[in-house]
């Protein structure tokens, strides 16, 4: 039975709870992921928790056990030519590579997860969500740019450590030793040198005299 509604002082038009509502436009309906003939039913869309803390740590010691290893071979390499204090330094240049090595891994790694995340995601709600979509893909180019970095990283560690070691050394033979054990005349020092290092040297203690008297 109908119930109609009206009132006393005003009029207005009549109706019924039973009215039709058959020409209402129909929202489009939501189907729980639950309960979606989904490939992983039961699955709830949300992102896993990525313990950025641990994958920093993790990826810390992988760094420094490879360039603690590759360091050690450079260092200890003819390390008869070098002072402490130059090894020191070459030490300090390898904690330098660990640090960048450590990002590159954390990066990638993290990337990684964000990705599966997304995929995750894309397979729990089973529905085409352009945005996420548009995620996916800047992610895995990102993936792709980071991957190819990190390769770079790794690979000039070696190159790095040796030419640091061959400046030092260099620097060791211009700034120390006795340099005059092959003089020639007594004009030696003075306008006759028997390497081009050894004329570097006058000229910078020749400007360091002159800045001192300045």
């Amino acid at each position: 039975m109908n119930t109609i509604y009206t009132d006393d002082n005003e009029d207005y038009p009549a109706y019924s709870v039973e009215d039709d509502y058959s020409e209402v436009i129909q929202l489009t309906e939501f189907n729980d992921p639950i309960n979606s003939s989904s490939r992983f039913p039961g699955t709830i869309a949300e992102y896993k928790e990525i313990d950025h803390i641990q994958v920093n740590k993790k990826h810390e010691a992988t760094a420094r056990t490879f360039v603690s290893n590759i360091a050690k071979f450079v260092i200890e390499l003819d390390d008869d030519k070098l002072a402490e204090d130059h090894k020191a330094y070459l030490e300090t240049v390898a904690e330098l590579e660990i640090s960048s090595l450590t990002d590159m891994l954390y990066l990638v790694d993290i990337n990684k997860q964000m990705i599966s995340n997304i995929v995750d995601r894309i397979n729990a709600t089973m529905v085409e969500d352009y945005a996420i979509l548009a995620s996916y893909n800047s992610f895995v180019n990102q993936h792709v740019k980071l991957i190819r970095e990190l390769s770079n990283t790794y690979k000039n560690i070696p190159s790095v450590l040796k030419r640091m070691k061959t400046d030092v050394i260099t620097d060791q033979v211009l700034t120390g030793g006795n340099d005059n054990k092959n003089i020639i005349t007594s004009e030696f020092g003075d306008h006759q040198f028997n390497s081009q290092k050894q004329l570097l040297k006058t000229i910078l203690e020749n400007h360091k005299v002159e800045s001192d008297l300045v």
